[in-house]
Parts: structure tokens; sequence; C-alpha cells
């Protein structure tokens, strides 16, 4: 008998609140259908796409002309560093022209960059 009782009163009061209630349920019901969100049409999905890529191709071309007028704030002088170098490497200094022109100065010190290829790239990785 005490459960019959204390779920006719849970049932009584269920309905209570469930009408009391009911407008704010209503509300909160419609709120949740307009958060989930529908399938764009097609226009908007192109026209968002089209706005980003604009908007990331003007970044970038902020940043190149940033960058060009940017003024350098380091200079280096490769005669001395080069003069050094070959005082290190014990190499006459008569012999060494400190006009270093056309190719890498380094290529006069028998000095190469070695040219990678896929193969080579493949085989650093295994």
């Amino acid at each position: 008998m005490l459960q019959v009782s204390a779920s006719t009163e849970r049932a009584a009061r269920a309905a209570m609140l469930t009408s009391r209630f009911s407008d704010i349920i209503c509300k909160a019901g419609k709120l949740l259908d307009h958060d989930i969100k529908k399938p764009r049409p097609k226009q908007a999905t192109a026209r968002m796409l089209f706005q980003r890529e604009e908007q990331l191709r003007r970044r970038r071309e902020d940043s190149r002309r940033k960058l060009e007028r940017m003024k350098p704030t380091a200079t280096f002088d490769n005669s001395e560093i080069l003069k050094e170098f070959s005082a290190l490497c014990g190499c006459p200094s008569q012999s060494l022209p400190y006009r270093f022109e056309g190719s890498s100065s380094l290529e006069k010190f028998g000095l190469r960059l070695r040219t990678f290829t896929y193969d080579d790239i493949e085989e650093a990785v295994r």
C-alpha cells in the first residue's frame, strides 16, 4: 500500500510540474531545434570558402609587404669570415683571393653541399 501511494504521489507531482512549466519546456524545445545546424546551401558554403581564401591571401600580401619594408638589422662581412676560416684551415693567405665572386665562396675551399635525391631521403627515413 505504501508503494502504491508513493508512485501515485510521484505521478501527481510530475503532472503538476509538467503543467506548471509547460511553456518553459516548449520554449526550450524550440531553442534546441534552432541550435541544430541545418545544412547550408552550396552558395553559402562556397561564399564562405572564397572569403576565407581572400582573407588568407590578404594576410600573405601584408606579410610580404612588411618583409619587403624591413631593413636588415645585421650585416655580415663575408671576406672577414672567410679570412678567419682560411686561417683556421691552415691555408696560406697569399693563395686565396679575397674577392669571392661567382659560385659559393666555400666551394673555393673544396666544400660542396650534397644534393639529396628521393632515394637518399627514403634510405635516411628507414
